[in-house]
């Protein structure tokens, strides 16, 4: 093991010869949470920013990229806390499965953006745009989360050692990040500087990992606290199910309340405010409840079973090519939804397509041998049969194919 390795793992001893338990929750909390990430989407792209009722089921659905990072944050601590492994190995694996099809997709959606834009500028100035585009990750609404995920795989050895180091005052911990959570995005929300360097962080803090530390910082904890966790959520789901219905309840209703002093739906719906995080702790948590019931009660090899380990494997890539094949439906939309049939109806139309889209898709860029590039995955095998060296990508789609080979880093 490398010296680097040193920071970012235990001692071996804790983890030699023992493999990590796949948890079948976590299958469940990805699936739902890509569903409604392309629902966002959808609505936001097929609705106008003065639909109340289209922005009140966005309100709700933001949960969706805070739950990405609490997967992120289980995921790597889950697998990797005790676990020795080189670093510098980590990073360049990591980089490489996310960085790949970070810089492919943001040329891809840079060049989508230039042809239905005005074509105007010169090359300089399109190259010039591809950069930005590289640098804070806005080549399209949904490539953020690339860039912040990289942030976050660099700053796991700082993670780890976090958590060993505070074992036994996890609670406090926990607290401090929420508390430092809430007090940010009230300040982004309600007072966000103007000028200087610290304006020029808050017109960036989408795409800063400091943005999302709660959710990461949950996730990580969970893992390290998994099976005592687990006993907690089978023994009150009831209670987990109230506290979601509550959150949600008040996300509502400040989301009306805020409608009704005047703010524009999209702007009152927006992610970045205090009412949001609550909900979006307990939604995960809600998903997590759902997943434990269905990890007590799946059969092995079933078709549920299998259907879940297959799009938990292919979610990444479906996340990456949604919004292309979003746009392509709604760019021939014209030509096959009447006219008084949107609203509604074209955003549940619209939805179906996107999922079967990019589904499809993600099918035949996993069999490619531009696979990697595209999906940040390994080319996919004739039938689906765990690959020979595993990985963790942005939001950790291969969770289930680690335990085929724990000994691998």
């Amino acid at each position: 093991m490398s010296a680097p390795a040193a920071v970012a793992a235990r001692p071996a001893a804790a983890a030699a010869g023992r493999a990590k338990r796949h948890v079948h929750e976590v299958d469940v909390v990805r699936v739902l949470t890509f569903a409604a990430v392309i629902a966002v989407h959808t609505i936001s792209e097929t609705s106008a920013d003065s639909d109340v009722g289209a922005n009140a089921a966005v309100m709700l659905l933001h949960f969706t990229r805070e739950a990405f990072f609490c997967l992120t944050g289980f995921v790597l601590v889950h697998q990797y806390l005790d676990r020795p492994f080189a670093l510098r190995r980590f990073w360049a694996r990591r980089f490489l499965l996310v960085g790949t099809p970070y810089v492919v997709w943001s040329v891809a959606y840079t060049a989508l953006g230039w042809w239905q834009g005005p074509r105007t500028g010169t090359l300089v100035d399109q190259v010039a745009q591809l950069g930005h585009n590289l640098l804070f990750g806005t080549a399209w609404y949904h490539m953020y989360f690339l860039l912040v995920s990289m942030q976050v795989y660099l700053l796991y050895p700082l993670l780890a050692e976090l958590v060993r180091r505070t074992a036994g005052r996890h609670g406090l911990l926990l607290a401090a990040g929420l508390a430092a959570q809430l007090a940010m995005v009230a300040v982004l929300r309600y007072a966000p500087p103007r000028g200087g360097w610290l304006g020029e962080v808050v017109a960036h803090h989408d795409v800063l990992a400091v943005g999302y530390q709660l959710y990461v910082l949950v996730g990580a904890l969970v893992a390290y606290h998994l099976d005592r966790c687990t006993r907690w959520l089978r023994a009150h789901r009831g209670r987990v199910c109230a506290a979601a219905l509550l959150t949600a309840g008040a996300a509502e209703a400040w989301y009306l309340i805020a409608v009704r002093g005047g703010q524009r739906p999209s702007d009152a719906a927006a992610v970045w405010q205090p009412v949001v995080v609550p909900w979006s702790i307990a939604a995960v948590a809600l998903l997590a409840a759902i997943g434990s019931v269905w990890a007590q009660r799946r059969r092995p090899g079933q078709w549920l079973d299998r259907f879940l380990l297959v799009g938990s494997d292919r979610s990444f890539g479906v996340y990456l090519v949604h919004p292309v094949v979003l746009w392509l439906v709604l760019w021939s939309a014209d030509r096959w939804v009447p006219r008084h049939l949107h609203g509604a109806w074209l955003t549940l139309v619209a939805y179906a397509l996107t999922v079967a889209g990019a589904v499809a898709a993600t099918e035949v860029f996993r069999r490619s041998p531009i696979s990697l590039a595209l999906t940040g995955r390994p080319r996919a095998r004739p039938a689906f049969v765990p690959a020979p060296e595993p990985s963790l990508t942005t939001e950790e789609i291969s969770h289930a194919h680690e335990h085929a080979h724990p000994s691998r880093a």
